[in-house]
């Protein structure tokens, strides 16, 4: 994996405000995107329920189709995407997939871009339940209440073994435009 300018990462648990930020730097003019793709064939519902490894390789791929879209977008300017592969192995793992099993894929990702800078949104647990209570929480929402503090051992972790830039941002007493604000400071000198 190749670390490639103009490429950035929003990364976090549910409710760090990953979306919100990444629709207000989206408004500012940059380009974004998010893993699963919007345009991704396969239905996301479908596979979210069936075995993890089978779930794993369909993030997997959108991670792949997302990487093509990167790659061209990054030469018109910034793109930042709300998750990808970090999340990927990250929930996977915490869910259950073995390192070894999630190790046998790496080699086969060598061709996946490498952002400059990835930004783990955190959040007061506190704060980040008030956040899921008043968006509604879904049933993924629940069922990832149990993995969350692997998930946050599993970004760290795994930027660390990828080689990935990992910059956390607590988000409990910021607003959204604050964040995008202190993302858009963070990026200007990389660029």
């Amino acid at each position: 994996m190749k670390i490639i300018e103009n490429f950035f990462v929003l990364e976090g648990l549910d409710a760090s405000g990953k979306s919100t930020v990444r629709d207000i730097l989206k408004k500012s003019g940059y380009r974004v995107c998010k893993t699963p793709p919007d345009n991704f064939p396969i239905s996301r519902e479908k596979y979210d329920n069936l075995d993890v490894r089978i779930r794993f390789l369909f993030y997997i791929f959108g991670v792949i189709q997302i990487n093509g879209q990167i790659s061209k977008d990054r030469k018109k300017g910034i793109t930042i995407c709300d998750r990808y592969l970090l999340s990927t192995l990250t929930y996977h793992e915490a869910m259950g997939l073995s390192e070894k099993l999630i190790m046998m894929v790496i080699p086969f990702l060598k061709f996946i871009n490498t952002p400059n800078k990835t930004f783990l949104l955190v959040v007061d647990e506190q704060e980040r339940l008030r956040r899921l209570t008043e968006r509604g929480a879904n049933d993924n929402d629940i069922a990832n209440l149990k993995i969350n503090e692997k998930v946050l051992a599993g970004f760290r972790k795994w930027s660390k073994k990828l080689g990935h830039s990992l910059t956390e941002i607590n988000t409990s007493h910021k607003t959204p435009e604050q964040v995008a604000n202190l993302i858009e400071e963070m990026i200007s000198p990389e660029i």
